[in-house]
């Protein structure tokens, strides 16, 4: 029985808010002209290039949590090296990648 008012009190909750949060029931103008009169904030700039060795990292730790869980017992160990040394591997590249390519700025 306490079950069945929580639900009743739920559902005629949002109506009671809806009439109290909008004069004159223009809920869909008032929401407009608030979204309208909000100033938009600038997105920063993200260097994805810069962020790659740590997210070939992370790509290989869920590569290899997915072989933890999936594999038989006996393969996990060396599915997990494996896959490790590969993530390893793949971010030095990244690493060198972006060491070649970076701009020298000492002058």
């Amino acid at each position: 029985m306490p079950l069945l008012a929580c639900l009743l009190a739920l559902s005629v909750w949002p109506a009671a808010i809806t009439e109290r949060s909008f004069a004159h029931d223009r809920a869909r103008t008032d929401v407009s002209t608030q979204f309208e009169a909000a100033p938009m904030i600038p997105r920063p700039h993200v260097d994805w290039f810069a962020l790659a060795p740590e997210l070939v990292l992370l790509g290989a730790m869920g590569f290899a949590l997915m072989g933890a869980v999936l594999l038989p017992r006996e393969n996990r160990r060396d599915f997990g090296a494996l896959a490790a040394a590969l993530g390893f591997a793949g971010a030095f590249v990244y690493a060198i990648v972006i060491y070649v390519h970076t701009p020298d700025r000492t002058a």
